[in-house]
């Protein structure tokens, strides 16, 4: 049962589907050689021999109950079953206590876990009981399964013991001498490890229980003196956040004082003096923030499991990391833990990360240069700057995508969340072996965790785009807007006032009023000085009462500006538009994300994007699919919150050419769902919420038929336009960014991007450009040049 304090804390329990389905995906490409990974042909998967799987080492590092690691238990115990048959070993026991044999077996030997709450330990271990419990032997031993400390915070590395340092090749070369030979107690300590990963048989001396429980105290006592020291490490450079520079270098000269004097090497027990490694433990160790931890306990990873990162770390690790947003870090933790997480685990990537991100990129670390991952996450593990701290660091340094979950409901009805999965690996998967996400082959996953075709992301802006798309006007005041009744008062006092009060259109205008007609006006002294505006007595005095002393209390730039113009009045935009009577625009933020027609006369505002273009052509090549996955996808926005940017989306995108049948089609979505808006009184918004929803049938709704048929016919026009008649569009119901749509199929949807941006990159050739640019594919949100 989920509890409010345990979901507070950014950690949910996990359902057992969920936890088999992490857990098939993250292990099966360990027990097949070749396996899912090397060839999609599962007739060419080889299983491995028992002794293979029972080398395998599986850990969770934030195991909470430990569902994921009982599912590991019972896949690893199914599949060494199916060894020991083949091998022809599995006879003399019914089959239900061969297959309890053989999850005692890969409790005892393959899996770890790992938590900071000690409840949530000791709540491990009971599953590990449970799911081994065999009536007729005793419990198993999983005292040295479970591990209690903070999976984010220990070191991993011998080489950070011996040098005394977070980051051992900034210590130089000058190596620490204490009492304690590190090298000799980790080689102790791996043999330990390793007479411990056995099944508990009281009949076997030196595999009886008692034997065990002596062995693990004898492993504490051999560590503990290395935890202490390990402990310092941690402790000297987390009080000041790990932040390189002369203060981390002091901390760590001070303890390598403090340790050579707590630990003289040569000198008596009498020698040892603790004040000063006790003084840097208690400042760094302590929380900054209240906690349920009176003290952080880390998880040193080359102690707890030695025998583990000798042979170069995990094979898998599985999981659900807690669920905890960014700004909630530094309350949780303290802002010198969340500097700490930035430093030593995101290789110096700051950024406004959940923390998610750290997990994913310790787990990469703690596993195999060939193992792989299968972990739980929200789905803004996907999404800006946790994306690009996590998942794209870790592509950058080798690790393959190899299947993922967007965004799905959590699979309990006491949780409202969205998760996402991630599966994945270093070791090299063949491009012949499709991806998998969201149940959709792809050639490739991208870090956003979407399908990728056989093209790069990287767009080039065209040369023939340059001129047409604008954000709209920012005034930078509120006061410069003001009712239609003030507005139309003004007028009728003096006409003279028309020239400077114009209807201002606001992106919610646009996308919810059956004409897209704007509810305010807005006071335009563009082209104006001072004098001039002056004029214009009652709109003048308004601002002049109004913005001016609004403006003075602005930023430098603001306050020195003109007061009575807009601060951003889009010259280039208005000469666009100067010799038209019509234009199309569209809401900057919108999960609609489609353009509507209106009269110049209208002033845009900065919550629009205007198109200084009235051709039909235009507006039924905007209207498509094709141009609406290109701007869901390279706009700024993310998920369910698309915003459109005229830079990286209409800028760099491909148009077909023109041709009469564009335009019919173009002309029949503006006269027709202009039809159907007014007269049932929808705008933009609730329009498309019917025709996107798959419950309203065509049967249902004939209007709704309507539109999705001129879509259908739309897209249809569009890509014969392109010349990709062969591309099976595949109209229905699909899902994406969390926005279910009437629109082309997913595998469409990749093989038009594919093309999109191949057009877009031959275009880009043909007039000079044929770099990648340096700008981030998901968007950028710079100001356009006037």
């Amino acid at each position: 049962m989920e509890t409010p304090s345990r979901a507070s804390a950014g950690a949910h329990y996990t359902p057992r589907s969920l936890a088999e389905e992490v857990v098939r995906y993250a292990l099966e490409p360990l027990v097949y050689a070749p396996g899912p990974h090397q060839t999609a042909n599962q007739d060419a998967w080889r299983p491995l021999d028992s002794d293979q799987i029972l080398e395998l080492r599986i850990a969770d590092i934030a195991c909470g109950s430990g569902a994921f690691l009982v599912a590991a238990a019972r896949y690893l115990a199914d599949r060494l079953v199916e060894a020991w048959q083949r091998e022809g070993v599995a006879y003399g026991r019914a089959p239900h206590d061969l297959l309890v044999h053989a999850i005692r077996t890969v409790v005892a030997t393959c899996l770890y876990g790992a938590d900071i709450n000690g409840m949530a330990v000791e709540m491990c271990k009971l599953s590990l009981w449970l799911v081994s419990l065999d009536p007729k032997l005793p419990f198993s031993f999983v005292d040295d399964k479970v591990l209690h400390g903070n999976a984010l915070l220990g070191l991993t590395d011998a080489d950070q013991l011996r040098r005394l340092h977070i980051h051992p090749a900034a210590a130089g070369n000058q190596l620490s001498v204490f009492a304690l030979d590190v090298d000799d107690i980790l080689d102790q300590a791996t043999r330990l490890r390793r007479q411990l990963a056995s099944e508990v048989d009281d009949n076997d001396p030196q595999r009886s229980a008692a034997t065990k429980r002596r062995q693990w105290r004898r492993y504490q006592e051999l560590t503990e003196q290395l935890a202490d020291v390990a402990d310092g490490v941690i402790a000297a450079g987390l009080q000041g956040g790990g932040k390189p520079g002369k203060q981390l270098k002091a901390a760590y000269e001070n303890l390598r004082i403090a340790v050579e004097s707590a630990y003289p090497a040569g000198g008596e027990e009498t020698d040892r003096d603790r004040t000063m490694l006790d003084g840097i433990q208690e400042a760094g160790l302590s929380p900054t923030v209240t906690t349920d931890y009176r003290r952080w306990k880390p998880l040193h990873w080359i102690l707890a499991v030695p025998d583990v990162m000798e042979r170069g770390g995990f094979n898998a690790i599985v999981g659900n990391p807690p669920f905890l947003g960014e700004y909630k870090i530094p309350k949780s933790m303290g802002s010198n833990v969340r500097s700490w997480l930035v430093e030593t685990i995101a290789f110096g990537r700051k950024g406004k990360s959940d923390l998610v991100a750290y997990f994913f990129l310790r787990a990469m670390a703690l596993a195999k240069a060939r193992g792989t991952l299968g972990l739980i996450a929200t789905s803004s593990v996907g999404e800006g700057q946790t994306r690009e701290v996590g998942l794209d660091q870790m592509t950058q340094k080798g690790f393959t995508i190899a299947r993922a979950i967007q965004s799905k409901p959590w699979p309990t009805t006491n949780a409202d969340l969205e998760y996402a999965a991630v599966w994945g690996t270093c070791a090299d998967i063949p491009d012949t072996v499709p991806r998998i996400v969201d149940s959709v082959e792809a050639k490739r996953i991208s870090t956003v965790l979407e399908p990728m075709g056989r093209v790069d992301d990287y767009r080039v802006k065209l040369a023939t785009n340059r001129g047409i798309a604008f954000k709209g006007c920012e005034p930078y005041g509120g006061w410069f807007i003001v009712s239609p009744e003030q507005a139309l008062e003004w007028i009728e006092s003096e006409a003279n006032n028309s020239r400077v009060l114009k209807p201002f259109l606001g992106g919610d205008d646009l996308n919810s009023r059956p004409d897209g007609k704007p509810s305010r006006w807005a006071i335009d002294f563009t082209g104006l000085s001072e004098e001039d505006a002056r004029a214009y007595t009652l709109p003048y005095g308004h601002v002049l009462e109004h913005v001016k002393p609004d403006r003075a209390k602005k930023a430098k730039a603001v306050r020195e500006a003109p007061w009575w113009l807009f601060h951003r009045p889009r010259p280039a935009l208005r000469a666009a538009i100067s010799s038209q009577k019509e234009m199309l625009a569209i809401t900057r933020h919108s999960k609609t994300a489609l353009p509507l027609r209106i009269p110049t006369s209208w002033l845009p505002s900065d919550a629009t994007i205007a198109f200084a273009t009235d051709s039909f052509e235009d507006q039924a090549v905007l209207s498509s699919s094709l141009h609406q996955v290109w701007a869901i996808k390279f706009g700024s926005g993310m998920r369910n919150d698309p915003r459109y940017t005229p830079s990286s989306v209409f800028e760099t995108f491909p148009f077909p050419s023109g041709n009469k049948q564009l335009t019919e089609v173009g002309k029949a979505l503006e006269l027709e769902r202009r039809e159907i808006m007014t007269r049932r009184r929808l705008g933009l918004t609730d329009l498309y919420s019917l025709v996107n929803d798959h419950v309203i049938t065509d049967q249902a709704d004939a209007d709704v038929a309507k539109i999705r048929e001129i879509h259908t016919e739309i897209d249809r026009t569009v890509v014969e336009a392109y010349g990709w008649d062969d591309v099976p569009l595949g109209h229905g119901f699909h899902t994406y960014r969390q926005m279910e749509r009437w629109m082309v199929s997913p595998i469409a949807r990749v093989e038009i991007l594919d093309r999109l941006l191949e057009e877009n990159h031959r275009r880009a050739a043909s007039q000079g450009d044929i770099a990648p640019p340096d700008h981030n594919s998901e968007g950028d949100e710079e100001e356009d040049d006037e």
